[in-house]
């Protein structure tokens, strides 16, 4: 139990042990004047019992009264988390399912096929590869050495622009979730998910200077990745 799970249960003792006593008190004292004159014996008489109830309607009635409202305050305030706790969980859950269909998103754009035979380049490929393997493909060409392959990695860059383009909103959109997710929720498990699933990506696209944004390149260290992924490229 936690410090303050603590608190609030001492505080309700408090309030039950004050309850108690402030109800018992007014009948001792009722009992502790009035007992002795009728030999602490019932009264048939229908006016001291009017008497006694208007007694206890003066004494304990205000008390029971500030019980009953503490009641339906309580009821409220649990009520009120309880609504809290519902709009939280659909808010958690809604940027969930954004991030799912994000990753989607990318997932189909990546995949989509290009014909490489329509290339404005003196080499002549006819194979229909995905967009994630043309990146590979641009990537390796433009660190090569041989002013060919680079002036072959511009041509096929110019040749996926618009697709690179749609990917890359995708991409600030996806950042802005999994940040939004992060602070709102703390949690981490579909950054690393992405990370593990992107990184590759992320960092093909800043080492061939498809401008990615810095909100992204911060959340998923794109840099110091692309700086490694270079390094192993030299060795």
């Amino acid at each position: 139990m936690n410090e303050k799970s603590k608190l609030k249960t001492n505080n309700w003792v408090v309030i039950w042990v004050a309850g108690t006593i402030l109800v018992l008190l007014p009948l001792g004292l009722y009992f502790y004047i009035f007992g002795p004159a009728s030999h602490y014996t019932l009264s048939d008489n229908h006016s001291a019992w009017a008497s006694f109830g208007s007694y206890l309607g003066g004494t304990i009635g205000p008390f029971l009264s500030g019980l009953a409202f503490l009641g339906v305050w309580k009821t409220y305030k649990l009520q009120s988390e309880q609504l809290d706790l519902t709009k939280k969980q659909f808010k958690k859950e809604e940027v969930e399912r954004l991030i799912t269909s994000v990753v989607d998103k990318m997932d189909v754009l990546l995949s989509a096929p290009i014909d490489l035979s329509t290339v404005e380049s003196d080499r002549k490929c006819l194979d229909i590869v995905s967009i994630e393997n043309v990146l590979t493909l641009i990537y390796k060409n433009t660190v090569s050495d041989n002013a060919e392959d680079n002036k072959y990695a511009k041509s096929l860059k110019n040749h996926i622009s618009i697709t690179i383009n749609s990917i890359l909103n995708e991409t600030l959109y996806l950042t802005w979730l999994l940040s939004k997710q992060r602070k709102d929720h703390s949690e981490s498990v579909a950054i690393e998910y992405c990370w593990h699933r992107f990184i590759n990506i992320f960092a093909i696209l800043h080492i061939i200077d498809f401008r990615l944004e810095h909100e992204t390149i911060s959340l998923f260290n794109v840099k110091e990745f692309a700086e490694l992924k270079l390094k192993q490229e030299i060795k």
